[in-house]
């Protein structure tokens, strides 16, 4: 049986909080898993900036929000753990899809990037070479990319797998007012052939690993 929370995902946000937050947010207000978490719960639903965002896609038009996790904890293909901010499980016309959302604010996409120069799959890199594959990107040479980002992108992957969906989305949920992370995901774009995506916009789909994959930038609630 499906699990179906559209009309209240969440307990109380205040209730659920000190369970869902990243121990760096549970005491920031301003914090962007704690402004994650609220858009979604006062939204009962997908927040209206998302749901503009991957309904640009056709396949994800009239899109229906089964369920939402909340900082779900994820296995990457080498085993390791990731955790994305919000996991969402929705009902498209041809099938499941799934959205995996990271939010930020000022916080960027950590401190570690992955070279594309070719050194990681020479060099035997096992986790980053990996997650390269997975992603379709081992023939690509360009800029670094924050591993954040190739770890989100690899977890809609995976968790569409999981759900036996063939639609995939990656949005990265921006509460910042002057986006200056976002060099950042256009470099990410830039790899999976896309050069020109801008916030607001949803990319084309890229099918890797059997996924259709989408990416996109969404700013506020």
């Amino acid at each position: 049986m499906t699990m179906i929370r559209q009309v209240s995902i969440m307990p109380r946000i205040n209730d659920a909080t000190h369970l869902l937050l990243s121990p760096s947010d549970r005491d920031c207000p301003e914090g962007s898993s704690r402004l994650s978490l609220a858009a979604w719960e006062n939204a009962n639903g997908m927040p209206a900036t998302v749901l503009k965002l991957v309904e640009q896609a056709p396949e994800w038009a009239g899109v229906r929000l089964l369920d939402v996790i909340l900082e779900r904890q994820c296995l990457l293909v080498d085993g390791s753990r990731s955790i994305p901010d919000a996991v969402a499980i929705c009902r498209l016309g041809c099938g499941l899809g799934i959205v995996v959302s990271e939010a930020k604010k000022q916080d960027g996409f950590g401190d570690r990037s992955v070279p594309f120069d070719g050194s990681v799959v020479s060099d035997g890199g096992a986790s980053d070479a990996l997650l390269i594959e997975q992603l379709g990107l081992a023939g690509y040479r360009g800029p670094a990319i924050p591993i954040q980002l190739l770890c989100r992108a690899s977890n809609a992957i995976s968790i569409a797998q999981e759900y036996g969906a063939e639609q995939a989305c990656f949005v990265v949920h921006s509460f910042a007012a002057f986006h200056k992370h976002l060099a950042a995901f256009q470099r990410l774009a830039l790899a999976m052939g896309w050069p020109d995506l801008h916030r607001g916009t949803l990319s084309p789909a890229r099918t890797t690993s059997g996924i259709s994959l989408r990416i996109g930038w969404a700013s506020g609630t």
